[in-house]
């Protein structure tokens, strides 16, 4: 839902650049001024209620019934069997291990080159659309629509990604989509601004919808707890580091084509269709091997018939705190 609404807030920003035109000079400040400004409110203030209306806990949820609370812990009871707190204590082995795990560096490499695009098409959609001839304020209100069409878009594919668990095809289908608008937008004639136009909505929605699965599956592979948090602290880094190289994509010198940009972007879609493809076959292998290996991954923890009931599940629980996502019981999500 964040990564949903962070693309409605594109169109929201563009929005508010076309009405924000006539504050420019008020108060002796520009127009650009008042944007930073009013978002930068908007954001503070929408910060502290979320504070106060996000739940903590299952239990401290207010709009699910206490069914819906149990099912909820069953699911996450049923993902983490032997999960237990009292055993997990933080390390920087644990951030070594998420570091050494090939399935996460394979998926930061995925969140880089789906960043690098979502920065690049969020920072300069509005200079595309402004030189395709349109009006700086008309420029701001045309590049609305396609971030409303990527937010229904995202919200779709983030839904079929979570139902049937498919976070891999669902990445694999929206990098598709995104390489369609760039490959139409690139092979499009300058005068044909209405086609260059059309494909900033498949551009958008397919880059845009990469990223909540590519996020999703970082968490879902990693155990335990700080396993888990370092792997996601990484995705993101990755993510904005492409931030950082978006900012270089789209030279004015190259308008209205901007081929580097464009190409660069294209290039990463089919990157991450073989990344997010490596990454699936190695999930399956790794779910494999686990399954051969076994009683090899397990000779450390015993399950001894001189134990009790309660020192075999004690045993038990922290081989799953040691090994977290190596542990055999622990399966990799596709």
């Amino acid at each position: 839902m964040f990564f949903s609404s962070a693309s409605l807030a594109g169109g929201f920003s563009g929005l508010l650049a076309y009405g924000i035109v006539k504050l420019d000079g008020t108060r002796g400040l520009a127009g650009w001024s008042w944007i930073l400004i009013i978002e930068g409110i908007f954001t503070f203030v929408w910060g502290l209620i979320s504070f106060f209306i996000f739940p903590g806990t299952i239990d401290e949820t207010r709009c699910l019934s206490q069914s819906e609370k149990a099912m909820l812990k069953a699911r996450l009871a049923r993902d983490r069997p032997m999960a237990d707190e009292a055993f997990e204590h933080f390390s920087f082995a644990e951030v070594l291990a998420s570091l050494k795990s090939p399935h996460v560096l394979i998926n930061s490499a995925s969140l880089f080159m789906s960043g690098t695009m979502i920065y690049s098409l969020a920072y300069f959609q509005p200079t595309i659309v402004n030189s395709l001839g349109y009006s700086a304020s008309r420029s701001q209100l045309m590049s609305v629509p396609p971030f409303v069409v990527a937010f229904i878009v995202m919200l779709v594919t983030a839904y079929i990604s979570d139902k049937y668990c498919a976070r891999g095809l669902v990445a694999i289908g929206c990098a598709l989509m995104g390489m369609i608008g760039f490959i139409l937008f690139y092979v499009a004639d300058p005068l044909q601004t209405s086609l260059k136009y059309g494909s900033l909505f498949i551009s958008i929605s397919g880059a845009y919808s990469t990223l909540p699965p590519l996020s999703a599956w970082q968490s879902n592979n990693s155990e335990c707890h700080y396993r888990r948090a370092s792997s996601i602290a990484i995705g993101f880094i990755s993510s904005n580091l492409g931030g950082i190289l978006s900012t270089w994509l789209f030279p004015q010198k190259e308008k209205p084509g901007y081929h580097t940009g464009t190409l660069v972007g294209l290039t990463f879609c089919a990157g991450l269709v073989i990344t997010v493809t490596s990454n699936l076959i190695w999930l399956k292998k790794a779910n494999q091997w686990k399954i051969v290996k076994r009683e090899q991954l397990l000779k450390d923890y015993p399950n001894h018939d001189q134990l009790s009931h309660h020192e075999n599940i004690s045993v038990r629980k922290q081989a799953w705190a040691d090994l977290g996502d190596r542990h055999p019981d622990f399966q990799y999500a596709y």
